[in-house]
């Protein structure tokens, strides 16, 4: 955290910051108090609160709760190769939107009979729409040319297919806009033999996570790549995959990019020098930004931030 505030200050950025500690063990009233934070502020820089998958199943993901409690349905990463940082692929440009609020997230599982588990994997016509439209909003404002719709609808001919079809229906109406879809395990080979033939990919929620980390690491790791959360009210910035404790050697982390994104998100006209050719997403409701009384940030390691004028809720995860 002192990292970004020290980032923040030399770019002269006009924030203050309100901190909210919140680890992966953390008690849901931390949660909560982090979510009340961004609902005060709007925005948000968020660090990375892992899922600890040895704790009991009536424990729910932090990063769930906040995705879901403010309504963050739109997952954006911007995977670009990067001067000076080399990797296998060459020329690489995607956008990629994921559901943030459904799917196989929903957290709907119970063990029906001993040693028998059922999950529920949630697909709606509303949500599938909705993301649909934010893709090819998004494709427009950034003169993007085409947007792929990644499923499993040859196996999960109802929920996938469902989700499919809503994709079909918004793309025609963005004619200018060429659409095709792929299968998600085709596009996972794909991405690794030939990722420049991706401009703006759209998929269910599960997809989008093992999409975003297979394009993170196809550009050089989770730290390179910023990630955002939008909602119709509130935005939630992070890197876009989790780092791990392993991290390549002689490989950066340029913690400066989800900031920058950030302060671009906010109006500040500031560079914080995290690339700024990431294209800002278009805010789902024209007029919401910036909320009176600030913006809202997280960072892994520990907390949310805080406001005046224009502020910043920081969600650290300590170590």
């Amino acid at each position: 955290m002192l990292h970004v505030k020290e980032v923040f200050r030399h770019a002269c950025v006009p924030v203050d910051f309100e901190e909210v500690r919140v680890s992966a063990e953390a008690p849901e009233d931390d949660v909560h108090n982090a979510i009340m934070a961004i609902r005060r502020n709007g925005v948000a820089i968020k660090g990375n609160i892992e899922t600890n998958h040895n704790l009991p199943p009536s424990h729910k993901s932090r990063n769930n709760l906040i995705r879901t409690s403010l309504d963050l349905y739109a997952n954006v990463i911007h995977c670009r190769s990067l001067p000076g940082v080399e990797t296998r692929h060459r020329d690489i440009d995607i956008l990629i939107v994921r559901e943030n609020t459904e799917g196989e997230y929903s957290s709907l599982e119970h063990e029906s009979v001993a040693g028998v588990v059922e999950s529920l994997k949630i697909i709606t016509a509303g949500r599938s729409r909705r993301i649909a439209h934010y893709a090819f909003r998004l494709a427009r404002a950034a003169g993007r040319r085409a947007v792929t719709a990644v499923h499993k609808a040859n196996i999960m001919k109802l929920g996938d297919g469902l989700f499919l079809q809503c994709c079909r229906e918004v793309a025609a109406e963005y004619p200018e806009i060429s659409f095709s879809s792929m299968i998600v395990d085709n596009t996972t080979m794909q991405l690794v033999s030939r990722p420049q033939q991706f401009d703006v990919m759209v998929m269910p929620n599960l997809y989008g996570n093992i999409v975003n980390n297979v394009c993170a690491g196809l550009v050089g790791g989770p730290g390179l790549v910023p990630g955002a959360n939008y909602g119709h009210d509130y935005a939630v910035f992070e890197t876009a995959a989790q780092p791990r404790l392993h991290h390549p050697p002689g490989r950066p982390r340029l913690i400066g990019r989800p900031p920058d994104a950030h302060a671009r998100h906010r109006g500040t006209g500031h560079d914080l020098g995290g690339g700024a050719e990431h294209p800002v997403p278009p805010r789902p409701r024209l007029g919401a930004w910036p909320p009176v009384g600030g913006a809202t940030k997280a960072w892994p390691q520990g907390g949310v931030a805080s406001r005046s004028g224009r502020g910043h809720t920081t969600i650290n995860h300590p170590q």
